[in-house]
């Protein structure tokens, strides 16, 4: 029921088309194709799936330490 909701929620309706097109939406689309990659190769380094979760916080420390260099 509630994943339900949450996709419910989440899914465009006629009238918030416009979000779709909303820089922030493009961005969060932009950086869920980079996380994907960097699951991809994180996983195969690993020799298995890693998962969406440990991908992401490894996703996160990596662009921080690029962020800080």
């Amino acid at each position: 029921m509630i994943r339900h909701r949450i996709l419910s929620a989440t899914a465009p309706r006629g009238d918030d088309a416009w979000v779709q097109k909303t820089m922030l939406v493009r961005r969060g689309q932009q950086m869920r194709s980079e996380l994907d990659v960097h699951k991809w190769y994180e996983s195969e380094k690993a020799g298995c799936d890693i998962g969406l979760h440990r991908a992401t916080i490894s996703y996160v420390m990596h662009q921080a330490l690029l962020r800080r260099e």
